[in-house]
């Protein structure tokens, strides 16, 4: 990857500005129809296969979880089974 690409993601001021923007109901709304597409689920499928994307996975998984209308022994199943 050239400088220029490495600098993009580490701009503070882009940095501030999208994290205003996804804590917007508008922005929110926008990033979960674009991650529920087939771009957004290919670009999930390669994060996720990433070491990067493995760690996030499992950083939020038990978040997700909660929010699933699971019963309480199946959600406890599958937090026991996540590599710690």
């Amino acid at each position: 990857m050239d400088g220029s690409m490495q600098n993009f993601g580490t701009t503070g001021l882009m940095s501030d500005a999208i994290t205003r923007y996804i804590s917007t109901p508008d922005g929110q709304e926008k990033i979960i129809r674009f991650l529920a597409s087939p771009e957004g689920m290919t670009m999930l499928k390669n994060f996720a296969a990433t070491p990067d994307g493995k760690r996030v996975v499992l950083s939020i998984l038990p978040q997700l979880l909660e929010g699933l209308d699971l019963p309480a022994h199946m959600k406890d199943a599958i937090k026991n089974a996540i590599p710690h």
